[in-house]
């Protein structure tokens, strides 16, 4: 009998030992596959050159060593350089989101996290981009800015008839970028909100603390990791956010708006790329890797020594 439940057991944690390693071993598949051969081959990709050949109508593969780096050098240190108006587009979208975004979103997120008036109805409509599809929140909203507001004014205050986004395209993107990023940012910030012990805030009541007092001297601090954490995965999206403007423009954003996301994307997807665009893309994705990952390291280390570790 004990024979008996001795080996219905060691079948049962045989199983479960299987069970375990057949699910561990499915993202660590998927890890090897679509991550490090997929990155190895582009570091391999950056690298080389391909040459079209019309007798044999296929690609003639050649090392060129780091020729692709320096064409996407001279990009930015060449006179006449396209890729510093690009540059500069992408620091205002990450310098719009954190001084703009990030702020709004922590003022909003201590009025939900208080309970204000009507603060479940905006806990919702600020979440709502999060859920819908982002094409479908472009048309709503390029249809809003373009058409709805314009109508609105003209027949308001007998103002001209201005389709923001034709004539004020990036800041009104910008404006987007700062509205659809909302409702992920308030969802995190009160969540670290609600976690705050009531006898903290308690406490601060009975010492004469009023709500702004409240907001900057305990809620703030105390929820400070939670807001490195955003400006790092900032800092670390800065090269490579195409702030939405191919949902915007597909493959055709005028190049004095275009972010280094969208530059890099429509390198490798635009429909008059070929093989032959693949190792410039790939060479200039290693280059900004190689700015992006020390730069995130510096702000990770910064915060962490200027921001104290909080247990509550």
């Amino acid at each position: 009998m004990k024979s008996t439940k001795k080996s219905g057991f060691a079948t049962a944690k045989r199983n479960e030992n299987i069970f375990y390693y057949v699910m561990v071993a499915i993202p660590l598949i998927q890890f090897l596959i679509f991550y490090v051969v997929v990155n190895f081959n582009s570091f391999l990709l950056a690298f080389k050159s391909y040459e079209f050949n019309v007798k044999t109508l296929n690609y003639d593969e050649s090392w060129v060593g780091f020729a692709n780096f320096k064409a996407f050098l001279d990009g930015f240190f060449s006179k006449g350089g396209t890729l510093v108006q690009i540059l500069k587009n992408s620091l205002i979208v990450y310098a719009t989101n954190l001084f703009i975004g990030t702020v709004f979103a922590l003022f909003f997120s201590y009025y939900i996290y208080k309970k204000a008036f009507m603060s479940g109805f905006y806990r919702v409509i600020l979440f709502m981009p999060s859920i819908l599809s982002s094409i479908v929140m472009v048309t709503l909203y390029g249809y809003f800015v373009d058409r709805a507001i314009p109508t609105l004014l003209n027949k308001a205050f007998d103002a001209p008839y201005v389709p923001f986004l034709d004539k004020y395209q990036f800041p009104t993107i910008l404006f987007y970028n700062v509205f659809i990023s909302f409702g992920a940012s308030v969802l995190m910030y009160t969540g670290a909100m609600s976690r705050i012990p009531d006898g903290v805030i308690e406490a601060g009541k009975i010492d004469g603390v009023g709500p702004m007092r409240e907001f900057f001297v305990l809620v703030l601090p105390l929820i400070a990791p939670t807001v490195s954490t955003f400006l790092i995965t900032g800092v670390a999206g800065l090269f490579t956010n195409e702030a939405h403007l191919y949902a915007f423009s597909g493959y055709w954003a005028d190049e004095s708006i275009q972010t280094l996301g969208y530059y890099l994307l429509i390198q490798v997807m635009s429909e008059n790329s070929s093989l032959i665009d693949y190792p410039y893309a790939a060479a200039a994705g290693l280059s900004l890797a190689f700015v992006a990952a020390p730069l995130t390291l510096l702000v990770r280390y910064v915060l962490e020594k200027a921001i104290p570790t909080v247990e509550y």
